[in-house]
């Protein structure tokens, strides 16, 4: 939902809400040999599990725009409200993950002659960790490469920049693009490895700080 009101000429203020809602179930059924019946169907309660993961993202924002000749430029803020919840139907237990996140964002446009303009911007953007990441369970499909959760997991904010310069000559069509973007990711998912006794490796998603990329590009074009 988003709603704009005009405050005079060249000047509006934007509010906007956004709820979003996801529900992630997960069925695994292990069986093991019965010697008994003859028949894999021996419940194996180390591979077997049952969980639903629902996550709620709630944001709302506001933001001051300003247009005037050569000059375009926003400011605002975002506040982001995210509350995960995973259950394990296997156990009965709850894992419950809330998180408060602040976004400020900024835009700036500059034309200092016709073809030519300077455009900066910034946003920030959340990721959340996925079922998978998050299962305390261990998968035993390869006995030699365990893969286990990690119900602790953060998520991730990344923040990002970019630069853009443009300049177009509508006589020979001669045009410049430079493009400069850069982000950090705070809490970035990541896997750790482990290696245990007899040479088995155990993976796990961890958070990471100081996570970071740069790119530049530019394209001089002639017609």
């Amino acid at each position: 939902v988003t709603y704009i009101e005009p405050l005079k000429a060249g000047h509006y203020l934007d509010l906007n809400y956004r709820w979003n809602q996801t529900v992630t179930t997960s069925d695994r059924q292990g069986l093991d040999f019965d010697s008994t019946t003859g028949h894999f169907d021996l419940p194996d309660s180390t591979t077997t599990n049952h969980f639903t993961t629902t996550n709620i993202i709630q944001r709302a924002g506001a933001g001051y725009n300003v247009t005037r000749r050569k000059w375009q430029y926003q400011l605002g803020m975002a506040i982001q409200l995210s509350n995960l919840k995973n259950l394990n139907r296997s156990t009965d237990s709850t894992l419950t993950l809330r998180q408060t996140n602040w976004y400020p964002r900024a835009s700036l446009i500059y034309s200092p002659s016709h073809g030519r303009s300077v455009n900066i911007t910034y946003s920030a953007a959340t990721t959340s960790p996925t079922l998978q990441q998050l299962q305390p369970v261990s998968d035993p499909t390869n006995p030699f490469l365990i893969r286990i959760g990690n119900p602790g997991l953060l998520q991730t904010l990344t923040h990002s920049v970019s630069a853009a310069y443009t300049s177009l000559n509508p006589h020979n069509f001669e045009s410049w693009q430079l493009n400069l973007s850069g982000n950090y990711s705070e809490h970035a998912i990541t896997t750790a490895t482990t290696v245990l006794s007899g040479g088995i490796q155990q993976m796990q998603a961890v958070n990471a700080d100081g996570v970071w990329n740069d790119n530049l590009l530019a394209l001089p074009e002639c017609a």
